[in-house]
C-alpha cells in the first residue's frame, strides 16, 4: 500500500516522475494500493484491512456425493433412505429410469465414477441384479469408492446368507428402514474424509 497526502506537491522532476509512475502502475491501481487520502482516512483503511485479515477464512463447503443405486420397483421404498442421506449432508444421486438404454447406462457409469460413496439398495431386486451392480462397480477404473449394500425386505434366502468383500459394509434391514443401520457406514465415511478410501 502506498500513501500520498492529497496536498503533496513534488519539488523536482524525479519526484513528479515517481508519483506519476505510481499513479499509472496498473498492478497498484487495480488493487487500490495507491491512496491519496488524509492521514485519518489512511488509518481507517489500515484498521479495516487488519480486521479483515484477522477474520477466519471460511472453508469452502465440500459437496459429498452419494450414489444411491436401486432397481425401479424399489423407487418408493428407497425414499426414507434418500431423505436420511440428504439430511446428513449428502448430495444424493439416483439412477435414471427414463430415456434410452444407452443414455441411462452412460449416466449410471458417470455417477459411479464421480460419487464419493455408493450405497446399493436391494429390496425387491434379485441376486442377478445385485451381482450386475457389483460388476459395474468393479469395472470403474480409478480410486475405490466407499461402498455398502443395504439389503431390505422382503427377506429371502439369498439375502439372509449374503456376504461379500466387494463393498465396505453389508447392511441387513429386512423389517423396515432403521437409520441406525447406516451409522457404521456413515461413520466410516467421516473417518476417511467423506468419500474414497
Amino acid at each position: 500500500m502506498v500513501w500520498i497526502p492529497p496536498d503533496l506537491k513534488p519539488q523536482d522532476e524525479r519526484q513528479q516522475a515517481f508519483v506519476d509512475a505510481l499513479n499509472n502502475d496498473p498492478d497498484l491501481s487495480i488493487h487500490d494500493s495507491v491512496l491519496e487520502t488524509t492521514l485519518e482516512e489512511l488509518k481507517t483503511v489500515i484498521h479495516d484491512k487488519l480486521r479483515r485479515d484477522k477474520e477466519p477464512a471460511r472453508a469452502p463447503v465440500q459437496l459429498k456425493r452419494m450414489y444411491l443405486i436401486f432397481d425401479e420397483p424399489d423407487e418408493e421404498a428407497v425414499i426414507p433412505v434418500d431423505d436420511y442421506l440428504y439430511e446428513h449432508g449428502f448430495e444424493v444421486k439416483r439412477p435414471l429410469f427414463s430415456g434410452d438404454e444407452t443414455k441411462r447406462q452412460a449416466d449410471h457409469e458417470d455417477k459411479l465414477r464421480l460419487a464419493d460413496a455408493l450405497l446399493i439398495y436391494c429390496g425387491t431386486a434379485d441376486e442377478a441384479w445385485l451381482s450386475r451392480m457389483l460388476l459395474d462397480l468393479a469395472r470403474i477404473p480409478g480410486v475405490r469408492r466407499a461402498s455398502a449394500v443395504l439389503l431390505a425386505g422382503p427377506e429371502t434366502g439369498f439375502k439372509a446368507r449374503y456376504r461379500t468383500r466387494e463393498v465396505d459394509d453389508v447392511i441387513k434391514a429386512f423389517d423396515r428402514f432403521d437409520p441406525t443401520s447406516l451409522q457404521r457406514f456413515l461413520a466410516r465415511l467421516e473417518s476417511t474424509g467423506g468419500g474414497s478410501r
